[in-house]
């Protein structure tokens, strides 16, 4: 099913969306791309305009194209941007751990408190694996462990390593502000990236339009020299 819809499992499930819902929406816009170009066709031919089948039918089968794999470009963007606000918040939650984990002492407790802070969507999943955890009898960081793989977010898998070394006794307050620092470079790397390939596809838009004034600047005064010399 990945292959045919070209959406992994990991990006629905970090939108909250479901591959019946993808599979609806990319038939949807491809049958209105298919439809639409006939049904102009039809509608140019009815106030006595030149009506071509061949053209409505290849104009279709394009826009019948784009509005099936649309989708799942939007929906992979998305999820890039989603898994950066997810470690954007992962990077305060293990700041708080951190400091719960110092004043409280107790690991479960640490990772329940931290996850009320805040209601944004990230807290507010891992707030409900900790207390889904907590009703099962099992320990919270198998449940965050799970989290990061269905939702694709290796950081997340690693705080839940985190803190089952910290159920042993051992002191991870450095490690959790550690790898919060990490999280912190590593977002303003991607920052910077993103930055970068805003500005590339601004500037070659505006290359062509720049080369496009400029041909239609000198040709006609091209055409008009040659002309003149002849």
């Amino acid at each position: 099913m990945e292959e045919r819809l070209g959406v992994s499992d990991a990006d629905l499930a970090i939108l909250g969306s479901s591959r019946t819902e993808l599979a609806v929406r990319k038939l949807s816009l491809a049958l209105v791309g298919l439809l639409a170009p006939a049904a102009l066709g039809v509608l140019i031919a009815l106030v006595g305009g030149p009506a071509g089948a061949v053209i409505p039918v290849a104009a279709g089968l394009g826009l019948a194209s784009v509005g099936w794999f649309l989708p799942t470009a939007e929906v992979r963007e998305r999820a890039q941007l989603a898994r950066a606000e997810f470690r954007t918040n992962l990077e305060c939650y293990l700041t708080l751990v951190a400091g719960e984990r110092r004043a409280r002492g107790s690991v479960e407790q640490a990772l329940e408190e931290a996850a009320r802070v805040s209601g944004s969507e990230p807290f507010r999943r891992m707030h409900q694996a900790v207390r889904r955890a907590a009703l099962a009898g099992r320990k919270p960081w198998t449940d965050l462990r799970d989290l990061g793989d269905e939702l694709g977010v290796e950081e997340l898998r690693s705080l839940a390593d985190i803190a089952a070394v910290a159920s042993d006794g051992a002191s991870v307050y450095n490690t959790l502000l550690a790898t919060a620092r990490t999280l912190r470079h590593a977002e303003l790397s991607d920052a910077r990236t993103r930055a970068n390939e805003i500005s590339e596809r601004m500037a070659r838009p505006l290359a062509l339009l720049v080369t496009g004034l400029t041909l239609f600047v000198l040709v006609p005064f091209l055409i008009r020299m040659f002309t003149t010399a002849t």
